[in-house]
Protein backbone atom coordinates (compact mmCIF):
# COMPACT_ATOMS: atom_id res chain seq x y z
CA UNK A 1 0.00 0.00 0.00
CA UNK A 2 1.35 3.25 -0.96
CA UNK A 3 0.07 6.76 0.12
CA UNK A 4 2.31 8.94 -1.50
CA UNK A 5 1.57 12.28 0.49
CA UNK A 6 2.16 10.24 3.83
CA UNK A 7 5.46 7.77 3.21
CA UNK A 8 5.47 6.66 7.17
CA UNK A 9 2.56 4.68 6.36
CA UNK A 10 4.25 3.24 3.29
CA UNK A 11 6.71 0.58 4.05
CA UNK A 12 10.29 0.69 2.48
CA UNK A 13 10.87 -0.78 -0.89
CA UNK A 14 13.54 -3.40 -0.70
CA UNK A 15 15.18 -5.38 -3.39
CA UNK A 16 13.28 -8.13 -5.40
CA UNK A 17 14.84 -11.62 -6.78
CA UNK A 18 12.87 -11.83 -10.28
CA UNK A 19 11.83 -15.51 -8.41
CA UNK A 20 10.88 -14.43 -4.85
CA UNK A 21 9.69 -11.00 -4.40
CA UNK A 22 11.23 -9.88 -1.13
CA UNK A 23 9.73 -6.30 -0.85
CA UNK A 24 8.51 -5.25 2.13
CA UNK A 25 4.52 -4.97 2.69
CA UNK A 26 1.77 -5.95 4.87
CA UNK A 27 0.89 -9.47 4.79
CA UNK A 28 -2.49 -11.53 4.40
CA UNK A 29 -2.94 -13.49 6.83
CA UNK A 30 -4.65 -17.26 6.70
CA UNK A 31 -7.97 -15.83 8.21
CA UNK A 32 -7.80 -13.34 5.00
CA UNK A 33 -6.86 -10.12 6.63
CA UNK A 34 -4.00 -7.60 6.99
CA UNK A 35 -3.21 -5.55 9.98
CA UNK A 36 -2.83 -1.88 8.36
CA UNK A 37 -1.93 0.91 9.82
CA UNK A 38 -4.71 3.06 11.57
CA UNK A 39 -7.12 0.98 10.56
CA UNK A 40 -6.22 -2.70 12.36
CA UNK A 41 -7.25 -5.47 10.97
CA UNK A 42 -8.63 -5.16 7.66
CA UNK A 43 -10.57 -7.95 5.38
CA UNK A 44 -8.54 -7.94 2.21
CA UNK A 45 -8.58 -11.41 0.95
CA UNK A 46 -11.37 -11.95 -1.84
CA UNK A 47 -11.46 -8.46 -3.35
CA UNK A 48 -9.87 -7.18 -6.89
CA UNK A 49 -7.05 -4.58 -6.26
CA UNK A 50 -10.00 -1.72 -7.76
CA UNK A 51 -11.65 -2.73 -4.79
CA UNK A 52 -9.76 -3.03 -2.51
CA UNK A 53 -8.06 0.65 -3.63
CA UNK A 54 -11.59 2.15 -3.25
CA UNK A 55 -12.69 0.56 0.30
CA UNK A 56 -9.01 1.43 2.12
CA UNK A 57 -9.50 5.30 0.60
CA UNK A 58 -12.86 5.12 2.27
CA UNK A 59 -11.52 3.84 5.53
CA UNK A 60 -8.67 6.22 5.30
CA UNK A 61 -10.59 9.55 4.42
CA UNK A 62 -11.63 9.35 7.99
CA UNK A 63 -8.23 10.08 9.40
CA UNK A 64 -6.08 11.29 6.87
CA UNK A 65 -6.80 14.25 3.50
CA UNK A 66 -7.45 13.17 0.55
CA UNK A 67 -5.90 9.81 1.22
CA UNK A 68 -3.81 8.74 -2.67
CA UNK A 69 -4.04 5.26 -1.97
CA UNK A 70 -2.18 2.77 -4.33
CA UNK A 71 -2.81 -0.84 -3.68
CA UNK A 72 -0.80 -3.83 -5.43
CA UNK A 73 0.89 -7.45 -4.65
CA UNK A 74 4.22 -7.70 -4.20
CA UNK A 75 4.66 -11.56 -3.89
CA UNK A 76 2.03 -14.51 -4.47
CA UNK A 77 3.67 -16.42 -1.17
CA UNK A 78 0.68 -19.27 -1.65
CA UNK A 79 0.72 -19.23 -5.77
CA UNK A 80 3.92 -21.73 -6.40
CA UNK A 81 4.21 -23.59 -9.44
CA UNK A 82 7.24 -26.54 -10.45
CA UNK A 83 9.02 -27.11 -13.36
CA UNK A 84 10.79 -30.21 -13.22
CA UNK A 85 12.65 -33.01 -15.48
CA UNK A 86 14.89 -32.33 -18.35
CA UNK A 87 15.39 -28.35 -17.92
CA UNK A 88 18.18 -26.35 -17.49
CA UNK A 89 17.20 -25.45 -13.54
CA UNK A 90 14.56 -27.16 -12.05
CA UNK A 91 12.75 -26.22 -9.16
CA UNK A 92 9.84 -23.95 -7.46
CA UNK A 93 8.94 -21.19 -8.58
CA UNK A 94 6.60 -18.34 -7.95
CA UNK A 95 3.56 -16.80 -9.65
CA UNK A 96 3.90 -12.96 -10.22
CA UNK A 97 1.22 -10.44 -10.55
CA UNK A 98 1.64 -10.78 -14.96
CA UNK A 99 -0.04 -14.28 -16.05
CA UNK A 100 3.08 -16.46 -16.57
CA UNK A 101 2.66 -19.23 -19.87
CA UNK A 102 4.01 -22.79 -20.24
CA UNK A 103 6.65 -21.61 -22.40
CA UNK A 104 7.61 -18.50 -19.95
CA UNK A 105 7.51 -20.85 -17.25
CA UNK A 106 10.46 -22.99 -19.13
CA UNK A 107 11.80 -20.06 -20.00
CA UNK A 108 12.49 -19.22 -16.71
CA UNK A 109 13.65 -22.27 -15.61
CA UNK A 110 16.55 -21.75 -18.36
CA UNK A 111 14.65 -23.40 -20.86
CA UNK A 112 14.53 -27.43 -22.30
CA UNK A 113 17.81 -29.18 -22.37
CA UNK A 114 18.67 -29.21 -25.73
CA UNK A 115 20.62 -32.43 -25.44
CA UNK A 116 18.17 -34.53 -23.38
CA UNK A 117 14.89 -32.56 -22.89
CA UNK A 118 11.84 -33.65 -25.10
CA UNK A 119 10.01 -31.07 -26.55
CA UNK A 120 7.44 -33.53 -28.20
CA UNK A 121 6.87 -35.07 -24.34
CA UNK A 122 6.13 -32.15 -21.98
CA UNK A 123 3.53 -33.06 -18.94
CA UNK A 124 1.29 -30.62 -16.97
CA UNK A 125 0.19 -32.05 -13.56
CA UNK A 126 -2.96 -29.77 -12.23
CA UNK A 127 -5.48 -30.40 -9.59
CA UNK A 128 -3.76 -34.44 -9.78
CA UNK A 129 -4.73 -34.88 -13.62
CA UNK A 130 -1.93 -35.23 -15.85
CA UNK A 131 -2.02 -33.42 -19.57
CA UNK A 132 0.67 -34.45 -22.12
CA UNK A 133 1.71 -31.66 -24.27
CA UNK A 134 3.89 -32.31 -27.62
CA UNK A 135 4.55 -28.30 -28.75
CA UNK A 136 6.28 -29.31 -32.64
CA UNK A 137 2.45 -30.93 -32.38
CA UNK A 138 0.60 -27.73 -31.05
CA UNK A 139 2.68 -25.51 -33.23
CA UNK A 140 1.63 -27.09 -36.39
CA UNK A 141 -2.35 -27.34 -34.82
CA UNK A 142 -2.35 -23.21 -34.47
CA UNK A 143 -1.95 -23.67 -30.60
CA UNK A 144 1.45 -22.49 -28.85
CA UNK A 145 2.55 -22.92 -24.99
CA UNK A 146 2.36 -19.35 -25.05
CA UNK A 147 -1.04 -19.32 -24.76
CA UNK A 148 -1.47 -21.89 -22.46
CA UNK A 149 -0.92 -19.94 -18.61
CA UNK A 150 0.17 -21.62 -15.61
CA UNK A 151 -2.02 -21.92 -12.43
CA UNK A 152 -0.90 -22.14 -8.67
CA UNK A 153 0.58 -25.43 -7.84
CA UNK A 154 1.05 -26.96 -11.56
CA UNK A 155 3.69 -28.88 -12.22
CA UNK A 156 5.66 -28.78 -15.29
CA UNK A 157 7.53 -32.41 -16.46
CA UNK A 158 9.53 -31.89 -19.54
CA UNK A 159 10.91 -36.01 -20.27
CA UNK A 160 13.51 -37.33 -21.44
CA UNK A 161 14.72 -38.50 -25.07
CA UNK A 162 15.53 -41.77 -23.64
CA UNK A 163 12.19 -42.27 -23.36
CA UNK A 164 11.24 -41.84 -26.81
CA UNK A 165 12.98 -45.01 -28.71
CA UNK A 166 11.47 -47.64 -31.02
CA UNK A 167 13.09 -50.72 -31.97
CA UNK A 168 13.39 -52.49 -35.31
CA UNK A 169 14.04 -56.29 -35.46
CA UNK A 170 13.92 -59.56 -37.93
CA UNK A 171 15.11 -59.07 -41.13
CA UNK A 172 16.78 -55.30 -41.49
CA UNK A 173 20.43 -54.33 -42.07
CA UNK A 174 20.74 -53.46 -38.63
CA UNK A 175 18.41 -54.62 -35.94
CA UNK A 176 18.52 -51.03 -33.31
CA UNK A 177 16.55 -48.73 -31.04
CA UNK A 178 16.31 -45.35 -32.67
CA UNK A 179 15.61 -42.49 -31.28
CA UNK A 180 11.97 -41.03 -32.07
CA UNK A 181 13.43 -37.42 -33.60
CA UNK A 182 11.29 -34.39 -32.51
CA UNK A 183 9.59 -33.93 -35.45
CA UNK A 184 8.11 -37.21 -35.77
CA UNK A 185 9.16 -39.84 -38.35
CA UNK A 186 7.49 -42.11 -40.78
CA UNK A 187 8.15 -45.93 -41.21
CA UNK A 188 10.33 -44.58 -44.31
CA UNK A 189 12.48 -42.84 -41.86
CA UNK A 190 13.24 -45.75 -39.38
CA UNK A 191 13.16 -48.20 -42.44
CA UNK A 192 16.32 -45.09 -43.68
CA UNK A 193 18.13 -45.36 -40.59
CA UNK A 194 17.84 -49.25 -40.26
CA UNK A 195 19.50 -49.46 -43.58
CA UNK A 196 17.02 -50.89 -45.38
CA UNK A 197 15.69 -54.45 -45.12
CA UNK A 198 17.66 -57.00 -46.17
CA UNK A 199 17.65 -58.18 -49.51
CA UNK A 200 18.71 -61.34 -49.52
CA UNK A 201 16.61 -62.93 -46.33
CA UNK A 202 13.91 -60.24 -46.04
CA UNK A 203 10.20 -60.27 -47.42
CA UNK A 204 9.01 -57.06 -48.08
CA UNK A 205 5.50 -58.13 -48.12
CA UNK A 206 5.36 -58.57 -44.04
CA UNK A 207 6.46 -55.87 -42.23
CA UNK A 208 4.96 -55.60 -39.06
CA UNK A 209 4.24 -52.38 -36.85
CA UNK A 210 3.65 -53.89 -33.17
CA UNK A 211 1.99 -51.04 -31.15
CA UNK A 212 1.42 -50.78 -27.42
CA UNK A 213 -0.54 -48.55 -25.26
CA UNK A 214 0.55 -48.77 -21.65
CA UNK A 215 -2.40 -46.97 -19.97
CA UNK A 216 -4.88 -49.66 -21.77
CA UNK A 217 -3.03 -52.76 -21.66
CA UNK A 218 -3.53 -53.18 -25.20
CA UNK A 219 -1.50 -53.75 -28.31
CA UNK A 220 -2.18 -53.78 -32.29
CA UNK A 221 -0.31 -55.33 -34.92
CA UNK A 222 -0.38 -53.32 -38.13
CA UNK A 223 0.96 -55.55 -41.15
CA UNK A 224 2.08 -53.53 -44.23
CA UNK A 225 3.16 -54.63 -47.62
CA UNK A 226 5.88 -52.64 -49.00
CA UNK A 227 5.92 -55.21 -52.20
CA UNK A 228 5.47 -53.15 -54.89
CA UNK A 229 5.87 -49.59 -56.32
CA UNK A 230 2.50 -48.49 -55.38
CA UNK A 231 2.98 -49.32 -51.78
CA UNK A 232 5.94 -48.08 -51.13
CA UNK A 233 3.62 -44.62 -50.63
CA UNK A 234 2.53 -46.67 -47.41
CA UNK A 235 6.00 -46.16 -45.91
CA UNK A 236 6.48 -42.51 -46.45
CA UNK A 237 2.40 -42.15 -45.18
CA UNK A 238 2.96 -44.48 -41.64
CA UNK A 239 3.67 -42.22 -38.64
CA UNK A 240 5.43 -44.06 -36.08
CA UNK A 241 4.45 -43.49 -32.00
CA UNK A 242 7.48 -44.06 -29.36
CA UNK A 243 8.04 -47.70 -28.05
CA UNK A 244 6.85 -49.02 -31.92
CA UNK A 245 8.14 -52.42 -32.69
CA UNK A 246 9.04 -53.00 -36.41
CA UNK A 247 9.87 -56.42 -37.57
CA UNK A 248 10.49 -57.53 -41.12
CA UNK A 249 9.46 -60.99 -41.41
CA UNK A 250 11.91 -63.20 -43.67
CA UNK A 251 10.86 -64.95 -46.93
CA UNK A 252 9.47 -68.03 -46.85
CA UNK A 253 12.58 -69.68 -48.80
CA UNK A 254 14.42 -68.45 -45.95
CA UNK A 255 12.30 -69.67 -43.29
CA UNK A 256 13.13 -73.31 -44.79
CA UNK A 257 16.62 -72.83 -45.20
CA UNK A 258 16.63 -72.05 -41.66
CA UNK A 259 15.01 -75.13 -40.87
CA UNK A 260 16.79 -76.93 -42.97
CA UNK A 261 20.40 -75.83 -41.41
CA UNK A 262 18.96 -77.26 -37.96
CA UNK A 263 17.52 -80.35 -39.23
CA UNK A 264 20.85 -81.30 -41.05
CA UNK A 265 23.54 -81.25 -38.38
CA UNK A 266 21.20 -83.76 -36.51
CA UNK A 267 20.13 -85.83 -39.95
CA UNK A 268 24.38 -86.62 -40.33
CA UNK A 269 24.70 -87.27 -36.92
CA UNK A 270 22.07 -90.14 -36.91
CA UNK A 271 23.35 -91.66 -40.39
CA UNK A 272 27.00 -91.56 -39.28
CA UNK A 273 25.66 -93.76 -35.96
CA UNK A 274 23.48 -95.61 -38.56
CA UNK A 275 26.51 -96.68 -39.94
CA UNK A 276 28.58 -97.68 -36.85
CA UNK A 277 26.34 -99.65 -36.32
CA UNK A 278 26.68 -101.83 -39.20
Amino acid sequence: IQLWAYPEITPPIQQQDANNPRASGYPIDTTGYTQLPLLGRVKTAGKTIAELNQSLRQQYSRYLKNPDIVVRVLSYEGKRYFVNGQVQKSGQYTLNEEPISIYTALSMAGGINTQSGDTTSIQLIRNGKTYDLNAISLEKQGYSLHNLLIQPNDTIFVNSKQNQKLYVMGESSRNQAITLRDQGMTLSDVLGESEGINPYSASAARIYVMRTNLQERTSTIYRLNLSSIGNLALANQFQMQKNDIVYIDATGLTRWQRVVNQIVPFSTALYSFDQLGK
